[in-house]
């Protein structure tokens, strides 16, 4: 099992409340939550990341470990807990990882593992989705941001960027100026 799916189950069976989550001070600041002004309101943008506090691991380890899971092939089992992280359906997936649904529901049945390229894009947005959820402080913030229309990506919301290789990697380098403060 490789580290990504590990720290995804972790989450799921530590989830807590974003309710829970704000009442827990952090550090010395008792809070990392940032609030900007916009034109006329106040907007709530990210939270410091903890994301580089989370990983025990350098990220070359894991992304020699990710290209190890990726050869071997993902299971159908890893793909669900993957699935139940998101929030994002099973049609959603489909078209992240073009494959269709019915050849999904034929993974199941046959309990194959995925081919290396679909199990690269399973891990990479995996991945993605944890840095994202780190940096905004719940998978449920992170997904708001995933369907809001983004200035700095063309008005486009960046879930639209999931499909392609290249869309995962524009939002990996979205996320890293959110997690610096570098906005639009």
């Amino acid at each position: 099992m490789s580290v990504i799916m590990k720290k995804i189950k972790n989450i799921k069976s530590t989830r807590r409340s974003d309710k829970e989550a704000k009442k827990q001070p952090f550090g010395k600041n008792k809070s990392r939550e940032h609030l900007y002004v916009g034109r006329d309101s106040l907007m709530h943008l990210a939270k410091e990341s903890a994301y580089p506090y989370q990983l025990s691991q350098s990220m070359s380890i894991d992304e020699f470990e990710l290209i190890k899971t990726s050869r071997q092939g993902l299971s159908y089992e890893d793909f669900i807990n993957v699935v139940g992280f998101s929030g994002f359906t099973i049609k959603e997936w489909a078209g992240y990882i073009q494959l269709n649904e019915r050849t999904l529901q034929r993974y199941k049945i046959e309990n194959r593992l995925f081919e290396q390229i679909y199990s690269e894009r399973i891990l990479g947005i995996a991945r993605l989705l944890l840095k994202g959820a780190a940096i905004f402080g719940s998978m449920e913030s992170f997904g708001k941001w995933l369907n809001a229309e983004n200035v700095a990506l063309g008005q486009i919301p960046p879930k639209q960027f999931l499909d392609s290789t290249f869309g995962i990697s524009i939002l990996e380098d979205e996320l890293t100026r959110i997690e610096h403060g570098i906005f639009a």
